[in-house]
């Protein structure tokens, strides 16, 4: 290797990270283009609610998320702070944008995760400069998944600790994740859809590790290392999906009243068909490509992964859309296109850079 080569390596590496911070960052800058499109009521609430309840004592986290950018000193007309109260949504979009990549990337590539952030700054929420209670609980929300998502690494390290640390560590995962989820449904209450993310993942991993069991109860006679096999594979979720739903039930208990959905023109898909019709037709064929990898892989593995993770997030939050109002905001379910669209994109750019190499082998 030339001597020059580690220093390309290392520019090459700065040239990335610079590029991919500055994908992340887009969906935080397309949104701050907005910052002064005209005041709702519904801000000027909101504004007004993070003056009356500054400790979020009876609404929960929402009037507190309100408040966070909002000045000292405030003027005669709150019409006149809400610009100030939406530099929290532009932050917000920056969050959300940062954790749909570490999302896409650890469950599936750096390029798919790439790719889910230029996605989502193309979609419409991304323009949405309004302050709304959604931006705090799709946050929280993707902070349980974020966690969740490095559940299986953990797992896999299990046989490098005692029972004590495996303990401490599900433990420890089970309460940040739980934590997460109560503080996403205490800002909407209907925002406890992320529940549904480790409630899948529980269901596949008994699946799995009943066929598991049953395979190996096949080859061999009745043993007790079978039964410990599966309690190994299933207690870690289950204490992971019902820890969680007791600490949002708990939190809602303490929580007054949350906040209602916003309603709003923008949707989840563009207007034009000509830009619609293309993001449906690559989410549709990375959910195909993402279902069959992801039979192949757990048919040879049998457990969950930090893929099957994603994908149960993917399919929770892209359903649990096609029951809300239309006319609600549609930010919960953005990451979740987001990355479905950049899995098939993967997939189509794979598919037409193999197909002009081999054209241009072929031609003389």
């Amino acid at each position: 290797m030339p001597p020059s080569a580690p220093e390309n390596v290392a520019a090459r590496r700065i040239v990335g990270a610079v590029i991919t911070l500055l994908v992340v960052l887009l969906p935080g800058l397309v949104c701050g283009v907005w910052l002064d499109t005209p005041v709702s009521i519904g801000e000027v609430e909101r504004v007004e609610l993070a003056i009356e309840d500054p400790r979020g004592e009876e609404y929960g986290p929402a009037p507190l998320y309100y408040g966070w950018m909002l000045p000292d000193e405030l003027s005669e007309n709150r019409a006149d702070d809400v610009p100030s109260a939406r530099l929290a949504t532009i932050l917000g979009m920056v969050i959300i944008s940062a954790m749909t990549y570490v999302l896409g990337a650890v469950g599936r590539s750096r390029a798919v995760g790439v790719l889910a952030c230029l996605v989502l700054a193309a979609l419409p929420v991304a323009r949405d400069c309004t302050l709304r209670p959604e931006v705090a609980a799709v946050v929280f929300g993707m902070l349980a998944v974020l966690v969740l998502i490095g559940v299986p690494a953990q797992l896999r390290q299990r046989r490098l600790r005692s029972i004590g640390g495996n303990i401490a560590v599900v433990t420890s995962l089970a309460v940040c994740v739980g934590l997460a989820c109560a503080l996403a449904a205490s800002t909407m209450r209907a925002y406890g859809v992320y529940l549904l993310v480790p409630a899948g993942c529980l269901l596949l991993a008994i699946v799995l590790a009943l066929i598991r069991f049953v395979v190996v109860m096949k080859r061999r006679r009745v043993q007790i290392e079978a039964f410990g096999g599966f309690n190994r594979r299933t207690v870690p979720w289950f204490a992971i999906s019902f820890v969680p739903l007791a600490c949002t039930m708990w939190m809602l208990q303490m929580v007054g009243e949350t906040a209602d959905p916003t309603v709003t023109e923008v949707g989840l898909l563009p207007a034009s068909p000509w830009f619609a019709w293309p993001l449906v037709g690559l989410a549709a064929l990375g959910a195909v490509a993402w279902i069959l990898r992801l039979g192949l892989t757990i048919g040879r593995r049998r457990r969950v992964d930090a893929d099957t993770v994603l994908f149960v997030f993917v399919f929770a939050l892209l359903t649990q859309r096609m029951q809300f109002d239309p006319a609600t905001d549609a930010l919960a379910a953005a990451p979740a296109l987001a990355i479905a669209v950049a899995v098939g994109a993967r997939l189509a750019l794979q598919w037409a850079i193999g197909f002009s190499a081999a054209s241009s082998r072929s031609s003389p």
